[in-house]
């Protein structure tokens, strides 16, 4: 049960990742730094009015590398994230193929309803080495543009929730405490970040960014549409296949126990 009494099924595990530099100084340093104080001094821009590394520095630190086993998660990093059979036979959870940045928490919001829903337990020692940036480095600093106009589209992507998913706006509660809860009242927010963003980088942001935000609402829309009624389809598919292989949930369960026994047992120095 959560702070508001609402149920929670923590069918769900969430790890960590370390940044492959960071790695040879240890697991647990944050793939997020707080942001320095030069950013006050910064141009005007959405990063300097909403500061959004500071939260998320914040629960990178609370969350992804607490040391202590038994928590609900709500802030999730990609990679390590995996979901119990039991959890997906309850819950039918999906993430819509149109969702590319974001996706558990377009997977999580799929498994929400008004006193109830289906979250992480947090695994601690469950880390990933995150090599991004060991092997592309320089494609990433060139899709900057092409990034920061994606984290506009992805408010516009995800706040058609609010009209779809029964609880509105209040799937938020459901993500509290989380900064990355894109579900908003998104238009004017996403014009003011484009507006900031544009004034201060102008060129290829303005004219790349304007033509796809512009058509995004839209898209968004029909996207939500035709991928719940594609998932509610397949989820009638794949239900009786994945109840059919309950018979032998519990030799799968003795198998994986056995494996981790011999796992932890060996090199693995962290706890599951």
């Amino acid at each position: 049960m959560d702070y508001a009494g609402r149920q929670v099924d923590l069918g769900m595990l969430a790890g960590g990742l370390v940044n492959e530099a960071d790695a040879p100084h240890g697991l647990y340093i944050p793939d997020v730094p707080r942001p320095s104080t030069d950013l006050v001094k910064a141009p005007l821009t959405s990063r300097r009015l909403f500061c959004p590394q500071w939260p998320q520095a914040i629960s990178t630190e609370a969350e992804i590398l607490q040391r202590d086993s038994g928590y609900q998660r709500i802030h999730v990093t990609g990679g390590t994230t995996g979901v119990t059979a039991e959890a997906l036979r309850t819950w039918r959870p999906f993430t819509p193929g149109f969702i590319n940045r974001a996706e558990d928490q377009a997977y999580a919001m799929a498994a929400l309803k008004e006193d109830s829903y289906l979250s992480h337990l947090h695994a601690d020692g469950l880390i990933m080495r995150h090599d991004k940036q060991a092997f592309a480095g320089r494609s990433i600093a060139h899709a900057s543009t092409g990034k920061a106009i994606g984290d506009i589209e992805r408010l516009l992507l995800f706040s058609p929730m609010r009209e779809i998913h029964g609880r509105g706006l209040h799937v938020r509660d459901h993500l509290w405490p989380s900064h990355l809860a894109f579900a908003s009242d998104a238009g004017t927010l996403a014009r003011l970040i484009f507006a900031l963003d544009g004034a201060a980088r102008g060129g290829s942001f303005v004219a790349e960014g304007a033509p796809r935000l512009m058509q995004c609402p839209i898209f968004a829309i029909r996207g939500w549409n035709a991928s719940c009624h594609e998932n509610r389809l397949a989820g009638h598919l794949w239900q009786p296949s994945l109840a059919a292989r309950n018979r032998g949930t519990h030799r799968v369960d003795k198998a994986c126990l056995t494996f981790a026994g011999n796992f932890s047992e060996g090199a693995y120095s962290g706890r599951w």
